[in-house]
């Protein structure tokens, strides 16, 4: 009797030996989904799998899973110029994580009869040095409109977003011109780092 109940002690001590050996090395996280680019922007009606180019996932165990991620979601945010984006990436283990940013976004414009007006900037990006004086009109480099001059509809400029020139951080600004027949021009985003 003494004997079977060590080699019943013995038997369940290997078992659950090799229960807590398993269930220690079974892979239970997901991979790490990472943005790597900043400056991407949806346009509604736009092909979605564009936003995927910005993404990479890495699994501890997997290695680049990449490939595996997905677009859950895309939803326009009350503001009408941001969008959260929901991706989702799976391991060979089935492990999901998800990852929510929030990204510029443009609505899908609708036909106007008459065409409207049309802004360039220099540029999209810009870097300024903590204190430096900064107006967002001065990088508009070309104005496209029937009938309004320059001076007209950069009195109409519409610059949606703040920035603090005096605070180190990441700004997004949205610029457009309104012309006299309230038709809204382009709508131009740029990236402010305030260092």
């Amino acid at each position: 009797m003494r004997k079977f109940i060590l080699l019943a002690s013995i038997f369940t001590v290997i078992l659950t030996g090799i229960f807590i050996l398993l269930s220690v090395s079974e892979d239970r996280m997901g991979p790490v989904i990472e943005v790597i680019s900043s400056d991407v922007v949806y346009c509604e009606g736009k092909d979605p799998q564009e936003l995927l180019k910005s993404v990479t996932a890495i699994d501890d165990r997997d290695g680049d899973v990449t490939n595996a991620v997905i677009i859950e979601d895309i939803l326009p945010m009350i503001d009408n110029i941001t969008a959260k984006v929901t991706y989702v990436a799976k391991d060979k283990s089935n492990n999901i994580s998800k990852k929510e940013i929030l990204i510029p976004y443009e609505a899908r414009q609708t036909e106007e009869e008459e065409v409207p007006p049309k802004i360039t900037l220099s540029t999209n990006q810009i870097l300024l040095p903590i204190g430096t004086s900064f107006e967002p009109a001065s990088l508009i480099s070309e104005i496209l409109d029937r009938g309004q001059s320059r001076k007209e509809l950069i009195s109409n400029l519409t610059i949606v977003g703040e920035y603090d020139i005096d605070t180190p951080g990441n700004y997004v600004l949205l610029l457009y011109v309104t012309d006299l027949r309230g038709i809204e021009s382009n709508k131009e985003y740029v990236w402010i780092e305030v260092k």
